[in-house]
């Protein structure tokens, strides 16, 4: 499969994706094999389910994690499923049981969920609760959370906690038709790439804040995160974002073995390497964006010339081209660099730079019109808009 100029070895993600399922099994097994022997040993899905890598994973173990009952309750059969368990609710009282749905409780509380088989009832002890199923994109197993994780909602960003703007399944419903919609357009450009997708991200999570970036990380692989940041999109931004973020999930597998890439330990800052010492991103950090500029860039691009859009939203399509071509020709100048990279890292950066080079020859005549003088970090249209309005484009 190939997007842009790179090809992506799918059989390298489905091997990779294996080998964290049994990291986590290992893990598991020794922190409860009670619990490990009433789920199903060849259940990769149970193991790779994203809860359990920051309960495993997390870099310190003081903060607040979903039970492991709570994370694996969904995956064991029904007849070996416990009794009585712990779980712990969001902020906004949603308390997440992966692969069934959600029970609601007072914010922030850890309670006693029951579960009789007998009458298959699931509730909170003590309390009336009422069951709510997972939402999934249309035809997909890939879920559309409701609740807030706990990687998110305890980041301290430059000493402030993440703050939202509402609940996350408020958030869900005010955008669930831009991101169904995007998807379709997704598959319709590429159906192999997005099965891809569905075979290896778990969930999407929405949600509205005023102080994080969208985002995904290994220590809660599976989850792509999606910021709205309180503001009214469509299906451009979810085209652009859905293949960002999820992208970065794939990415994250397909170089699991960072060794094979990176000549230097992937924590190591790039500014080692440039003279932009004010560069605050990891050599690998950097490395991921790359293969994310291509995805991002690959779906725009197919979008643009395979749907109708309106003005505005192909005048949006074009500011996101060049925002993102300007990031990838400045990061690949700054990655080219034998010292930092494997012959097979190197590999990959010659077919980002042919990506990057298609893209950047296609939309010339329009990147050489733009300006973005002082532009935030991640794309702002209205700030697009204000210093490239529409009439500086002979065509869109």
């Amino acid at each position: 499969m190939k997007l842009l100029n790179f090809e992506i070895d799918k059989n390298l993600v489905f091997n990779n994706q294996a080998e964290l399922a049994d990291t986590i099994r290992v893990l598991f097994y020794k922190q409860n094999p009670l619990l490990f022997d009433k789920l199903a040993y060849d259940n990769d899905l149970a193991f790779l389910e994203p809860t359990l890598f920051y309960f495993f994973l997390a870099e310190s173990k003081n903060l607040t994690t979903s039970t492991l009952e709570q994370s694996v309750f969904g995956y064991i059969e029904p007849s070996l499923r416990p009794k009585e368990f712990e779980a712990r609710s969001d902020q906004f009282g949603f308390i997440n049981l992966p692969n069934i749905g959600y029970l609601h409780s007072e914010p922030s509380q850890q309670v006693k969920i029951v579960w009789d088989f007998n009458s298959k009832e699931l509730r909170i002890k003590d309390q009336i609760s009422k069951l709510t199923t997972d939402s999934f994109i249309n035809g997909t197993s890939i879920r559309l959370c409701k609740h807030h994780s706990f990687l998110i909602s305890q980041l301290s960003l430059d000493g402030e906690m993440v703050r939202f703007n509402e609940s996350a399944d408020h958030t869900l419903t005010r955008h669930l038709n831009h991101i169904e919609n995007a998807f379709v357009m997704m598959k319709k450009i590429s159906p192999e790439f997005t099965e891809l997708l569905i075979n290896t991200v778990r969930e999407i999570s929405i949600m509205s804040s005023p102080n994080i970036y969208s985002m995904a990380a290994i220590s809660y692989h599976g989850t792509a995160f999606i910021n709205t940041e309180g503001l009214a999109h469509d299906e451009v931004f979810f085209i652009d974002d859905l293949a960002h973020q999820c992208g970065h999930v794939v990415f994250n597998a397909l170089t699991l073995q960072t060794t094979e890439y990176l000549k230097v330990p992937k924590e190591t800052f790039l500014r080692e390497f440039i003279s932009e010492k004010r560069e605050g991103r990891t050599i690998y950090g950097a490395f991921h964006g790359l293969f994310t500029y291509t995805t991002i860039l690959f779906f725009l691009d197919k979008a643009l010339s395979g749907f109708q859009f309106d003005v505005k939203q192909r005048h949006e399509i074009i500011g996101r081209i060049g925002f993102y071509t300007k990031k990838f020709g400045s990061d690949l100048k700054s990655l080219d660099n034998d010292q930092i990279f494997t012959s097979e890292g190197l590999k990959f950066i010659k077919k980002f730079k042919d990506g990057y080079d298609y893209i950047n020859d296609k939309y010339n005549d329009k990147l050489i019109l733009m300006n973005f003088e002082g532009s935030p970090y991640v794309f702002s249209y209205d700030f697009f808009n204000q210093l490239n309005p529409i009439s500086k484009f002979e065509t869109i």
